[in-house]
């Protein structure tokens, strides 16, 4: 029995030492001191949540400098090096944030190459990019997280957001049937307030202008007032209708497609130094 005790110590004390060796990089690392430790403990939160819900890793980084590297190549070896990603495919996504280079990038590994289209990461970018640029980092970061979770979501179901399928589409097809009503009456008080509005202030000119041409005119209070002293006299005027003739002619249409920024879907990507194949998108703030 005392061998036995003393082994279960000797093993407990093994996993000790080796658990650490295999413990996960952390999902937040602020390296540009951004960030309270509040606000990296919410963050992290929401990063585990995602990766417990959908087996994918969100990353963010924040780094002073990029020490000569380009955004890009810097975000993906930072993926890649420090072993971030679940599954044989290393599923996850990483937004790298450089400081003194005023840049950011999106890096997709895996099952996020498919989620993050190129379309769908310029629309995110338009969502959180704006934080970024006023300083509000953690705003910035948790807008982030909750556009990866909606995205993961879109893609799970078989329909990634992209050039065919906008976030706004998303957006309204979460909408139920009165949201989606009272969608429908902005768009079209949007487009008709503004034509009711010329309107209205045609007629009250147009109005306007014909009352101040009748000043000399009053109202008489009988009937003969109105009658020329001549009488009234009638005159018959016939007009004989002969013949009409109708013309037509033929009027050759064009079919048209509705496009967008992006001529095509889906994602380009790239090879890291390390072999692995990423998709990405980068821009400043």
């Amino acid at each position: 029995m005392k061998r036995f005790l003393t082994f279960i110590t000797a093993l407990v004390l093994c996993l000790a030492l080796v658990l650490p060796v295999f413990a996960k990089d952390p999902l937040i690392v602020d390296e540009a001191g951004l960030l309270t430790s509040q606000e990296i403990a919410s963050l992290t939160s929401k990063a585990e949540s995602i990766r417990n819900d959908y087996d994918f890793e969100a990353v963010i980084v924040t780094v002073q400098t990029l020490g000569g590297s380009t955004v890009e190549a810097f975000a993906d070896d930072y993926y890649d090096f420090n072993g971030y990603g679940c599954g044989p495919d290393h599923d996850g996504v990483l937004l790298l944030l450089a400081m003194d280079e005023r840049e950011y990038h999106i890096t997709t590994t895996g099952f996020g190459i498919k989620a993050f289209t190129d379309y769908g990461m310029d629309q995110m970018a338009d969502r959180f990019v704006s934080y970024l640029s006023n300083g509000n980092y953690s705003g910035g970061f948790s807008t982030f997280l909750d556009l990866v979770r909606q995205y993961l979501e879109v893609a799970k179901n078989g329909r990634p957001i992209d050039v065919n399928y906008s976030y706004e589409d998303y957006q309204f097809d979460r909408m139920d049937a009165s949201a989606k009503a009272l969608y429908y009456l902005k768009i079209c008080l949007r487009h008709l307030l503004p034509f009711l509005l010329i309107g209205f202030v045609v007629s009250l000119i147009f109005v306007s202008s014909q009352k101040s041409k009748l000043k000399s005119i009053h109202m008489q209070s009988a009937a003969n007032q109105y009658r020329d002293e001549q009488g009234l006299k009638l005159q018959v005027c016939d007009n004989l209708f002969l013949y009409s003739t109708t013309t037509r002619t033929r009027i050759q249409t064009e079919s048209s497609s509705r496009g967008s920024g992006h001529s095509g879907g889906g994602s380009s990507t790239h090879t890291s130094s390390s072999g692995t194949s990423h998709g990405g998108h980068s821009g400043r703030f």
